[in-house]
Formats: structure tokens, sequence, C-alpha cells
């Protein structure tokens, strides 16, 4: 009996001890969070000590459902991504931790890029390899739904030579060009779906839209998202 409750003390203080834990990654995590949602900063984590940074390190890995690094690996991630030398990578679990500018991503592979039915019909969602098209209507934003309606409209991928026509309606940018703009990373951007009227690329959704096929002020428009799986 007398060991019974040494060991249930034991465990008690365990649990209480594992919780305080987790309370301090959740705070210190929340302090080194970087721009995209769900990602860290580089510069922010060089911010905490080694320990800490491993604390966040391992708490936000888990929360993604990635099983813990041997202490070792996780010491050397924790410092490549301290350090302000280069790219770091770190597969687990068939995952990557990959960094882009100042944010660390945990990145599911992509699928091999499935072709593109072309048509699309919102307000129907569009089911991809990587994600999921969407539209909301909208009045005076987004693409006209007339060119919807005309059936000049199809999904494609990007392919070289792309390039998407400025807001003075003159200057021209290449897709590259508008993918860094807007922060999306270069693993990302072979599978972010494009809407095309022929070979003219008219949007990005959640990124741009050509004034040509935008939306008057009175007209019915389909504000489009893309949403990884």
């Amino acid at each position: 009996p007398a060991m019974d409750r040494t060991l249930a003390r034991s465990a008690k203080l365990h649990r209480a001890s594992a919780r305080e834990l987790a309370r301090t990654a959740r705070a210190l995590e929340a302090d080194v969070a970087g721009q995209c949602r769900g990602t860290l900063s580089r510069l922010r984590l060089a911010t905490l000590d080694p320990a800490q940074a491993a604390l966040v390190l391992r708490h936000w890995l888990a929360k993604r459902g990635l099983r813990a690094l041997p202490a070792r690996r996780l010491e050397g991630l924790v410092s490549a991504l301290r350090g302000s030398a280069g790219s770091p990578t770190c597969a687990i679990d068939g995952m990557q931790v990959r960094c882009y500018r100042d944010d660390v991503f945990v990145v599911a592979p992509r699928q091999s890029r499935s072709t593109p039915p072309g048509d699309w019909a919102p307000p129907e969602s569009l089911e991809l390899a990587n994600g999921t098209l969407l539209a909301t209507a909208a009045v005076g934003a987004g693409v006209a739904r007339k060119w919807f309606d005309s059936g000049e409209v199809s999904v494609a991928y990007r392919v070289a030579g792309d390039r998407c026509v400025m807001h003075d309606g003159v200057r021209h940018q290449s897709m590259k060009k508008l993918f860094q703009t807007h922060g999306v990373p270069p693993w990302n951007r072979d599978f972010w779906p494009l809407l095309k009227a022929g070979d003219a690329v008219i949007a990005v959704p959640g990124i741009y839209v050509s004034q040509t096929y935008m939306a008057g002020p009175d007209e019915l428009g389909w504000i489009l998202e893309w949403q990884w799986h």
C-alpha cells in the first residue's frame, strides 16, 4: 500500500509537470509564430535559448501528428533553424520541415499534378489532387460570373511563359514574381491552380484577378479561394 501511494504521488507530479510544460510551450509558440498561419519564425526562435526552442519545436511538431524526434536530431534541427545560414530541411514521418524566408513550415508531400478538369461551375467546389477550389458569391468583386457562364474560363496549372497583366493594364508580370510577392513558397507554386481564358491567366485563386475579368461595381462575381488538403 505504501508503495502504491508513492507511485500514485509520483504519477500525479509527473502529470502536473507535463501540463506545466505544455502551457509553457503554448505560450512560447505564440511568441515565435511566423507570418504564415501555423508557421514558426526563425528570427523569433533565435531569441529563445536552445532548451526553450526545443520545447517549442517538440510541441509544434506533436500538434501536427508527428512523432517526437530523438534528442540529438532535435538538437540539430534547433541549431539549424536558429542559425542564419541556408534553408534547413528535416524529414519526419513522410512530412518535411522546410523554410521559406523567415517562416518554418511542416509540408506534406504534394501529389502529382492531376490533369485539371478544365471546366468549373461555381458555386460548386472543385476537388483537385492537392486541395479544393472554393467560390463565394459577391457583388462588385471577384471574377465576373458572365465569364463562367460563357464557358470561356478553365482551370489549369502554370506552364512556362505564363504571365499576368498588372493592374495598370499594360505591364505584365511572371507567375514566379506574383507568387514571390504574395509569399507563396516555391514547393507550392506548381500545384496552385490558375483560371485561364484560352492561354491568358485571368485569376489566381486567393491572390489575383485580372481587371479585364473582374466584376464591375454592380456586377455579380465569384470570389475564389484555394484550400490545401
